[in-house]
Order: structure tokens, then sequence, then C-alpha cells
């Protein structure tokens, strides 16, 4: 039978400054890049299309799988078509109606 060595072993006080170094490192982390990203949004005002678009993510983000499929198809859609409808425009000469979208 072998003999039960003990391993040394460092005070707990010594771990626990080290647990909370690494938890304190942790939450810099994590705090860096939401400190930057409210810097950068209080920067830059955002364009009413991509409020209405972050807005339109969060309701179908709470549709199940099956609907929001179905959603981004229909949007897809929606904005190709427009997307043809613009270039067509575009190359029409004499359009009054061309926008700068």
């Amino acid at each position: 039978m072998k003999p039960v060595t003990q391993k040394k072993k460092r005070p707990k006080l010594a771990k626990e400054k080290i647990l909370e170094e690494v938890k304190k490192e942790h939450e810099d982390r994590k705090r860096v890049p939401k400190d930057l990203l409210l810097e950068e949004k209080s920067n830059t005002a955002e364009h009413p299309v991509e409020m209405f678009f972050r807005s339109m993510a969060k309701i179908v983000m709470a549709f199940p799988p099956h609907l929001v499929g179905e959603t981004r198809n229909k949007v897809c859609g929606i904005i190709s078509e427009m997307e043809l409808r613009s270039i067509a425009e575009q190359n029409t000469p004499g359009c009054t109606n061309c926008h700068n979208l």
C-alpha cells in the first residue's frame, strides 16, 4: 500500500484573492464592448430605416421558427422587388419619380 502524500495547499485567502481578480477581469472584459457600443451609438444618430428594421427584428424574433422563415422569405422578396424597381427607375431617362434610396 502506497503512503498517501498530501499536496501543499495555498492559504485559502490567496485563492480567494486570485478568484476575485479573475472575476474582476472577466467583468471588465464584458463591460468594455458594452461601453464601446454605447459610445458608438451616442456619437452617431441611427437612421430611421435602421431603427425600423431593428424594431421589426425584435418582433420577428419572438415568432416560432416556421414563421420566422416565412417572414424572412416575404421580406426578402419585397426588398428584391424594390431593388429591381429602383434600378429600373435609375436607368429610365427623364424619370421624375427617382429617389435616392
